[in-house]
Formats: structure tokens, C-alpha cells, sequence
């Protein structure tokens, strides 16, 4: 058996913009095949961190690989197998996605223009009409087909639904999926939007203030944090060093347990993504400030 590849390695990653501590020593690791969510409220550092990793931004110190290669220094040939998609699409309006095709097409050695032409077909883009008419759904599936054009095995999404409506928001995320199941594609996106994890990624690294929270399965998460019922007149049970309150609440303790199978076996009741997501923010925005 072939033992899974790290596509992404990062390792004390920090980043200052003036006086501004934006990344803290951040590590993290996406495998290859993995369908990575990148969980953080606004402001955490997940698109400085996304921008350093396609060569947009420059680390302050740490260092990054993409494919076992150190990302310093002008790594050209490395940001080619990188198909990036900003949350902002930032076009020229005045082209058509046959234009867009035409013009990006010398940057990358593997461009497909049979493929861009198919994907245009398949995401009803018009190839003939300016960008600078199309709605946020439209321009986004634009970026998704240029970015999927040159055929990279890796996939870099900065939030590229923020402002989509539900629908357009599910057809762009079945559509990133499909990249994973047809052609094997690592997927790396960023969201503050708890649902579009839950729905589409198999790994999830929280982000917090510049630093990394939790990295890891989905389902091993769910089976970590909980609410350990204690009413208020009992005495406090004895949890052992493996276990961590997050917080103590009149009925009960929101725990968090190094063994995915401690919460099971001490009866405490699941929590819902979005709950643990903002236990686990909190808990470490209050532990920051004190």
C-alpha cells in the first residue's frame, strides 16, 4: 500500500503586516487525495495563509513545501500546479471567457484548451458574453474553469462562495467535488460557513487568531468535544488529564478529550459542528486575553 503523499507542509509559520501579528506559528498538513476545509471566523489568517501558499504573499519566517519542494525562492514551475480560485474575481470586464482562455492560457505549460471550452459548456457560461455582465455565480464558476484548466493537482479555494446564494453556493461545491472523485484532485478551501465543511470536506483544520486549533478527520472531532451533564449541586467528577473544560455551564461542561473515545465512554452527548466550532474559538480567544 502506498503511503499518502503531504502536498502541503507547513511549519512555524508566522506573518506580520506592520505591528500586526496575523500568523502565530502555524502548522499544517494536507495529504494528498484529501478534501481539506479551512475553518476560521473573518479576520483568523485563512486567506493570508492560502495567498503565501500559491506564492501571492511571502512568509515572514517558517517554511512551507508544496509537493515535497520548499516554496522559497521563485518557484514558478510549483505555483503552475496550483489552480487558485480568490473570493473576489477580479476580471477584466470588458472580456469574454473565450478572451479570459486566450490571455491566461501562456502562463501555464499543461493548458487544456479543448477542456476550458468543455468547462465552459458544462458550467452554462457563454463564451461570447463581457465578464463584466455576468452575476457573482457566473463569475465564480469563470474563476473554477480557469483554474481547472491546466489540469493541477492541487486545488486552492479562498472562500469562493462569500456572496453566493444558496443554490449557486451547493451547484459551485458539487462541482469542486467533482474534481476529487473524477480526477483525484487535492482540495484545499477556506470558509467561515460551518455547513459547507460539514457538507464537502473529509478534513478540517480550525484557524484562530494565527494559530492552528484542531487538524484532523471530521468525524474524529465530533467525537471529542461534548457536554458532559453535571448538575450544579453535584460534586465535580474526576476527568483525568485527558480531558479539558471548555466551559462550565449551570447543567454542564462542554469537554473536550484527547481519546476520541473518552466522550463515549464518560456519556457525554455529541455536539453539532457549528456548536464545537464556537466552543473552540471562544475557549481560545478568552485563554488569549487573560
Amino acid at each position: 500500500m502506498v503511503e499518502n503523499v503531504n502536498v502541503i507542509e507547513v511549519r512555524g509559520l508566522c506573518k506580520k503586516f506592520g505591528q500586526v501579528n496575523v500568523l502565530r506559528g502555524l502548522d499544517m498538513t494536507v495529504e494528498q487525495g484529501q478534501v481539506y476545509g479551512f475553518l476560521g471566523r473573518n479576520g483568523a489568517g485563512k486567506s493570508t495563509t492560502l495567498k503565501i501558499l500559491v506564492g501571492i504573499l511571502t512568509c515572514g519566517s517558517g517554511t512551507v513545501e508544496l509537493f515535497g519542494q520548499s516554496m522559497s525562492g521563485k518557484k514558478t514551475d510549483l505555483r503552475a500546479r496550483i489552480g487558485y480560485v480568490a473570493q473576489e474575481q477580479n476580471f477584466y470586464g470588458w472580456m469574454t471567457p473565450k478572451d479570459l482562455g486566450a490571455f491566461v492560457r501562456g502562463f501555464y505549460p499543461n493548458w487544456d484548451d479543448e477542456l476550458y471550452h468543455k468547462l465552459l459548456s458544462s458550467m452554462d457560461l457563454p463564451r461570447d458574453r463581457k465578464v463584466e455582465t455576468f452575476s457573482g455565480g457566473m463569475l465564480a464558476k469563470q474563476g473554477l474553469a480557469m483554474a481547472l484548466a491546466h489540469n493541477p493537482p492541487l486545488l486552492v479555494l479562498d472562500e469562493p462562495t462569500a456572496g453566493l446564494d444558496p443554490v449557486a453556493r451547493r451547484e459551485f461545491l458539487q462541482m469542486v467535488l467533482e474534481q476529487k472523485q473524477t480526477r483525484g484532485t487535492t482540495i484545499l478551501f477556506s470558509s467561515h460557513l460551518v455547513e459547507e465543511i460539514e457538507r464537502a470536506a473529509d478534513t478540517v483544520g480550525i484557524l484562530e487568531q494565527g494559530t492552528m486549533l484542531y487538524e484532523g478527520r471530521l468525524d474524529a472531532l465530533s467525537r471529542q468535544v461534548g457536554m458532559l451533564k453535571v448538575p450544579e449541586e453535584a460534586s465535580s467528577p474526576e476527568l483525568g488529564d485527558a480531558v479539558e473544560v471548555l466551559r462550565k455551564l449551570p447543567d454542564g461542561w462542554v469537554i473536550r478529550c484527547q481519546d476520541a473515545d473518552s466522550l463515549a465512554a464518560l456519556q457525554a452527548s455529541p455536539m453539532t459542528l457549528e456548536d464545537i466550532f464556537v466552543e473552540l474559538v471562544t475557549h481560545r480567544r478568552i485563554h488569549a486575553s487573560s
